[in-house]
């Protein structure tokens, strides 16, 4: 959500629209921020800043 917020792709019109790249762009930062979270004691998400690096 947070990869598709960004690129101002939560409307109706674009999400019925997503090509393969933003789709896979979405779920590869989505399995990034889950792979973060769970190496971390308790439900402590990344910061963006923490995924851009």
């Amino acid at each position: 959500m947070a990869s598709l917020h960004s690129q101002g792709l939560l409307t109706k019109d674009a999400l019925a629209n997503l090509s393969e790249d933003q789709m896979h762009s979405a779920v590869a930062l989505g399995v990034r921020a889950a792979a973060v979270t769970v190496s971390r004691a308790g439900a402590n998400p990344p910061w963006a800043h923490e995924m851009r690096d």
